[in-house]
């Protein structure tokens, strides 16, 4: 075979995902331990460690297109004389990784979970990646525990210090589908590891609780646990023989909570951002009460993406950032009252439809916060950054997809 053909041959396989996908696990891996930021073509619930940016089609939207064809069929369309369509619909997400320091020895850890479900029997395992003093920042993965037989890690989150004993926890969301029931358990840090700990919530899919790092809620110097589940957010105290039972914070149905608290009132106690039945708004630790935001006029939605971002101007509180549907995030800054309607700005990107807003850290190094901004446009993608400042996040840079998957960026002067 000619070195064109071959070529040929393994670019077809590539983007037909014959090889990226049935070794995933091993990319990824290699790509964290090299601190490569990775992007896949595909978004769905499968676990995609390490990969920083997921953007593709969405896949629930593909059968009812499927449905709609067959449908033209039974009333007399001919198949031959149909046009083939091309997705119409497609996501974009920004994944976090979740990075403590389980083991204690001073070197931040990686936790992620390895799903391989392109095989005779579908796995997932939870897989540790621990830093390492050299050039490289992690070491090699090293596994906790494999389930199958139904049974798979779905989802990985900070704990902080659930038990006072010195080391990061990390909670893990366990599924059986064949029951149709999850729990979320508490994984130990320690010396050696990841250690069983307890469960600290069940649940029935499809909901499933999600359980986040609160931080020191009681003042105990331990750490504490929000959980968002299918009837109420509940908070679980920490203590010296670990988490305790949940109790009912407030009777909102399939929260989806903040993934990091922050402290918008600047008291010194964490608070944290939900969005569920009661609407979107923020949990105070320390006024132990609820405040409901509202959305601008003119925009479709509030709180579908949403972050508690840090200090971004700069003034000593964190502040709220959170999307408005399209086009468009939210800012809502923090102060001695907290987050309100009256003390918030709107940042926008020249591009519609889906707007997907996260905290991307102190890029710049300058002592603000700076904040990312994803939208999309038919088949279209554009990720932004939106650099803090003392009068609020402004455009920086815009990174967006080119030729079917190829990414590029370009820089705004201003």
């Amino acid at each position: 075979m000619a070195s064109g053909d071959s070529h040929t041959r393994i670019v077809r396989q590539l983007r037909s995902g014959q090889i990226t996908i049935p070794n995933r696990g091993t990319i990824m891996a290699l790509a964290a331990r090299e601190r490569l930021p990775t992007l896949v073509n595909i978004v769905d619930d499968r676990p995609w460690p390490g990969a920083v940016l997921r953007y593709g089609p969405n896949l629930s939207s593909s059968p009812r297109r499927a449905a709609a064809q067959v449908d033209r069929i039974l009333k007399g369309a001919k198949p031959a004389d149909m046009p083939i369509e091309q997705p119409d619909k497609y996501d974009f997400v920004v994944d976090l990784a979740v990075a403590s320091d389980v083991d204690g020895d001073g070197l931040v850890d990686v936790v992620v979970v390895v799903s391989e479900a392109l095989t005779s029997s579908p796995t997932t395992a939870l897989v540790l990646l621990r830093g390492a003093p050299s050039s490289k920042m992690l070491a090699a993965p090293v596994t906790i525990q494999t389930l199958t037989g139904g049974k798979s890690f779905t989802r990985v989150a900070a704990a902080g210090d659930v038990n006072g004993d010195g080391y990061a926890d990390v909670l893990v969301n366990e599924e059986d589908s064949i029951a149709d029931t999850g729990e979320v358990r508490v994984r130990y840090g320690g010396p050696t590891g990841l250690a069983l700990g307890p469960i600290v919530s069940t649940f029935q899919t499809p909901f499933a609780s999600r359980a986040v790092e609160l931080g020191d809620l009681d003042g105990d110097g331990i750490g504490d646990i929000a959980i968002g589940s299918h009837a109420s957010i509940d908070i679980v105290l920490g203590s010296g023989a670990g988490p305790g039972s949940p109790t009912s914070l407030a009777a909102c149905a399939n929260a989806i909570l903040s993934r990091t608290p922050g402290d918008l009132d600047g008291d010194g106690i964490p608070d944290l951002a939900a969005l569920s039945s009661c609407g979107f708004g923020v949990f105070y630790g320390g006024a132990k009460t609820w405040s409901i935001l509202s959305k601008p006029t003119g925009f479709p939605s509030l709180g579908s993406s949403f972050a508690i971002a840090g200090d971004v101007d700069g003034d000593g509180y964190d502040d709220l950032v959170s999307s408005l549907g399209s086009l468009a995030g939210m800012l809502s800054y923090g102060s001695p009252t907290g987050a309100s309607d009256a003390n918030r700005v709107v940042f926008s990107a020249p591009h519609a439809s889906q707007g997907i807003v996260a905290v991307a850290g102190d890029l710049d190094r300058d002592g603000y916060m700076d904040l990312l901004l994803g939208e999309t446009e038919n088949a279209f993608n554009w990720l932004y950054t939106f650099v803090g400042t003392p009068n609020g996040p402004s455009q920086e840079t815009i990174v967006s997809p080119l030729d079917n998957g190829a990414w590029a960026e370009h820089t705004i002067i201003r």
